[in-house]
């Protein structure tokens, strides 16, 4: 029916939320629309998979399986149907949960990572902030919250593009390990909205958990003081749990603080799970609480079975 394309779609999505609301209870906060910009930021990547020689017959087949364009699918909706409809759905679906719970309180989520530029290519990075960050942040300035999702830090270059710095260590994903990261994207979000900002996705993904660990605390050690600054931070959330499965890479990136055998779904807490857990048990942020160590794929599954003391 075209998705985010469609203009009847702000309607459907504010019933479904509704519906949602009253059948569940037990929740304080509400995400309307998960990385609402993240089609803009993934655009050549996702578009890169239907060009070429067989670009054609492989838009075909997937619209043929959709049954309509290839652009009814989220990370394929223009730029345009973002900021208007997808936009417009978020706010009829804050409005349509507080109808239903008024205490709780919505926000959107955005993909927003710390852009920054080489000597010279500052246009650039300015440029890709008024594509797919401004105009987002603008949108829902005045919300409950807006919810972070940080990663890693982008540089602009001058021929136009934007990656990891040169030189420096990148994780699974192929991010520059950046976590200082998270600590500037929050400055920037509350300098230009000041509106109050829940971190609702950071981690790191590799099998080092070791590193994981350190990652999480200097994420967090940085972001303190963001907070002493003024910055409003309500909350964290660490990306994610369970070593997961990623639309794009697939099961091969591991961020969880508990692995999971693929083979057998047992689950296991890693010690980056025990650190983290022992920042939020003491409200403190300590050089180096991990546990245990962590020696990588080999001794993935070394930590207490789920459940276990």
């Amino acid at each position: 029916r075209g998705g985010m394309t469609s203009g009847a779609f702000p309607d459907l999505f504010a019933r479904y939320c509704e519906r949602a609301t009253r059948a569940l209870s037990g929740f304080a906060t509400a995400c309307t629309i998960n990385e609402l910009n993240v089609p803009l930021l993934i655009r050549d990547m996702v578009s890169a998979g239907i060009k070429g020689p067989n670009g054609t017959a492989l838009r075909e087949a997937a619209e043929a399986a959709l049954g309509g364009p290839i652009e009814s699918t989220f990370l394929f909706t223009p730029g345009a149907d973002l900021l208007t409809n997808g936009i417009a759905a978020h706010r009829k679906a804050r409005d349509a949960i507080k109808s239903v719970r008024p205490e709780v309180q919505v926000g959107v989520t955005l993909s927003i990572q710390d852009e920054q530029a080489e000597p010279g290519a500052e246009a650039v990075r300015d440029a890709r902030l008024d594509e797919i960050v401004n105009p987002f942040l603008d949108a829902v300035a005045g919300d409950d919250f807006i919810g972070v999702q940080t990663y890693t830090r982008m540089v602009a270059k001058a021929d136009g593009t934007a990656g990891p710095a040169a030189g420096h260590p990148t994780t699974m994903m192929g991010y520059e390990d950046r976590p200082q990261a998270l600590a500037e994207v929050c400055r920037y979000v509350w300098n230009r909205t000041r509106t109050p900002i829940l971190v609702t996705e950071n981690g790191w993904a590799g099998s080092d958990d070791r590193r994981r660990a350190a990652f999480v605390r200097e994420s967090l050690s940085a972001l303190h003081g963001a907070i002493e600054d003024g910055v409003d931070v309500r909350g964290f959330f660490y990306w994610s749990l369970l070593d997961n499965f990623e639309w794009v890479a697939g099961y091969a990136p591991r961020f969880g603080i508990i692995a999971v055998d693929r083979t057998t779904q047992r689950r296991a807490i890693k010690p980056s799970a025990l650190a983290l857990g022992h920042i939020a048990q003491t409200n403190a942020v300590e050089p180096d609480n991990t546990p245990a160590t962590f020696d990588g794929e080999a001794s993935q599954l070394s930590g207490a079975p789920l459940g276990i003391n």
